[in-house]
């Protein structure tokens, strides 16, 4: 049951990041959501160039935060010319979940805050790896900013995955 596991392991990480941060009686803790869209650059012959589409949330408090996230990619049918001969492939869609632990730089919560994380990524269709990136968000309000990102969903070290360039809102 490869779907059994990676829920698990997602759970697991989601429970473990969680009881690590304070409460909310401390301060500067804040839920913040994100959601956004953009390319996302494949690392396969057929699959070079789809859609990302993602949401979710983070637990911060300081400069320190956790969240977890869904996102789905999408790959276009393609037709490649390969030697002798032509390959195709056919559309299709990956939903990936994402548990990560993110830092942030500077004064959080104002203005351009860049970031980075890094965490576990679940694939629906079967799999693990590893949820890698940074970017920054940019308050335009105390409760509303833009966020742009680049990162590599689904990465199994010492190679890349789909790469995703993201830009979107993030609210709390």
């Amino acid at each position: 049951m490869p779907g059994f596991t990676a829920c698990s392991i997602l759970v697991f990480a989601g429970t473990l990041a969680g009881s690590l941060l304070p409460g909310r009686a401390a301060a500067q803790t804040a839920a913040v959501g994100h959601a956004a869209t953009g390319p996302t650059f494949g690392d396969d012959y057929l699959y070079r160039f789809g859609l990302n589409v993602v949401g979710g949330a983070e637990r911060r408090n300081g400069q320190f935060g956790v969240g977890a996230d869904l996102a789905v990619l999408y790959f276009p049918a393609t037709r490649r010319s390969a030697g002798l001969g032509e390959v195709s492939g056919s559309e299709f869609f990956w939903p990936l979940a994402s548990a990560y632990g993110a830092y942030h730089f500077g004064q959080t919560g104002r203005g351009l805050e860049p970031f980075a994380q890094a965490g576990v990524a679940v694939s629906f269709a079967g799999g693990v790896g590893w949820d890698l990136g940074g970017g920054a968000d940019w308050w335009l309000t105390p409760r509303v900013g833009v966020r742009t990102a680049i990162r590599d969903r689904f990465a199994r070290l010492p190679l890349l995955g789909p790469v995703s360039v993201e830009g979107g809102i993030v609210f709390r």
